[in-house]
């Protein structure tokens, strides 16, 4: 309540700008900052609603900055975990997409368009391992023995697949929050196609990191449909992980599916689109 009472706009979210760029405590200071942003709309929801949007309104550039720089290599736990917070926060915001949309259409669109890509980083990243870390680094060398034995990484190497695998499932949360339910698809219970977004191209090209600095990559059903086989390739052998990392793979595999099968149906369902593909 106290917390809810204070102008967090004037008296953390604006000098949360310059924390931003302070190095090395600077993004660690800035993580407290979008939690407590998460954590206050999760429990005081509208009361909190305005504070939250100007947050992600003042930072849109610092979000978007931590979201794509995710194409670079090597990518470290530290700038991924960094990511998983922007993209929770903006997760919890889905929730409130109608007034967002009403009030900051620009930076909503910004952000999302940014999270799809960080998805895409985040899978290319998981696929390809040895892309994720320099050749020198214990995550590397597992690798390069054994790509899907999880049980053969080094702490490090683990704690950064773990990262990956909660920024890549944040962010498939996030997209299926715009993407209609499957039941009313399926039933096709009024639902009007036309006033829901497509996050996926329809393209079926794998994950690549190979993209030109100022063009950004595209999530298509490629994109899903390599992550979900990856997933399922490293589920089909239940020796090799952990209980914990099983159920990581299979949070992941769930909700590419999920959005897989969504996006497929607005395709298929929406006439003016339908007549394009096919």
């Amino acid at each position: 309540v106290i917390l809810s009472a204070l102008q967090l706009d004037k008296s953390l979210w604006l000098p949360m700008e310059s924390v931003f760029n302070i190095l090395p405590h600077g993004q660690h200071l800035y993580r407290l900052g979008i939690q407590l942003c998460t954590l206050m709309l999760a429990r005081q929801r509208h009361f909190f609603l305005d504070a939250a949007l100007t947050l992600v309104g003042v930072h849109q550039p610092a979000f978007m900055q931590v979201l794509l720089k995710l194409r670079y290599q090597p990518v470290g736990a530290e700038e991924v975990v960094l990511a998983v917070d922007v993209v929770a926060l903006l997760r919890q915001l889905s929730v409130f997409q109608q007034t967002w949309r009403l009030q900051h259409l620009t930076s909503m669109q910004a952000v999302i368009q940014a999270s799809t890509s960080a998805v895409y980083y985040g899978i290319a990243h998981l696929m390809r391992p040895r892309l994720a870390l320099p050749s020198a680094s214990p995550f590397a060398a597992a690798s390069q023995q054994k790509v899907e034995g999880v049980d053969q990484l080094s702490p490090s190497a683990l704690e950064l697949q773990n990262q990956l695998l909660e920024l890549i499932s944040q962010g498939l949360a996030l997209l299926n929050c715009y993407s209609p339910p499957l039941a009313a698809l399926l039933t096709e219970d009024g639902i009007d196609v036309a006033k829901w977004d497509r996050h996926l191209s329809p393209s079926f090209g794998s994950p690549s990191l190979d993209h030109e600095a100022d063009v950004a990559p595209i999530l298509s059903f490629g994109t899903l449909n390599a992550v979900a086989s990856h997933c399922l390739r490293i589920l089909a052998k239940p020796d090799s992980i952990q209980q914990q990392q099983r159920n990581r793979f299979a949070l992941v595999l769930e909700q590419a599916l999920s959005l897989l099968l969504s996006q497929a149906l607005l395709y298929i369902l929406d006439p003016r689109i339908s007549s394009q593909v096919y």
